[in-house]
């Protein structure tokens, strides 16, 4: 099985995430209520027209099995740019092997072409991501936490 890793824009891309981007939310983010995610069309299309945003599409033939997305942009205290992970997903059955390593070196390559000095990545606490990173050398700048309003 071959994978290609392409950049898309967000008109190719959201109609076609639909069901990963539901898949995504059940296995990371089902405690947010609704009926899952509504991604919010007119801030990524604001993002990808200034160029801040970066989206890969993982495709097995013609079907998206998986995706990245991140921004490049100023750090807000330092005079260099950086680039931070926005969201992160490969459907499970194509977990074994690079793909999901292809999909964050892709994304870094061009992230730090367009001039980031460094990337950002976040992970649930304890999840096979978080052990992933560590595994691959990234280091814990800062920890976030959060506290449902």
């Amino acid at each position: 099985m071959t994978i290609d890793i392409r950049p898309v824009t967000v008109d190719a891309m959201l109609p076609i995430m639909g069901a990963l981007m539901r898949e995504h939310w059940q296995e990371t983010e089902s405690w947010i209520e609704g009926e899952g995610p509504v991604p919010a069309v007119e801030i990524y299309h604001a993002m990808e027209s200034t160029g801040v945003l970066i989206v890969l599409g993982a495709f097995d033939g013609d079907t998206i099995v998986g995706y990245v997305t991140a921004t490049v942009s100023p750090h807000p205290h330092y005079s260099f740019l950086v680039a931070q992970h926005d969201l992160l997903y490969l459907d499970p059955a194509y977990r074994r092997g690079r793909t999901g390593l292809r999909l964050m070196l892709e994304i870094e390559i061009i992230a730090k072409a367009r001039g980031a000095r460094w990337m950002g990545w976040t992970a649930k606490p304890g999840s096979q991501f978080d052990a992933l990173l560590s595994r691959r050398g990234y280091a814990v700048e800062e920890t976030v936490y959060k506290r449902v309003l």
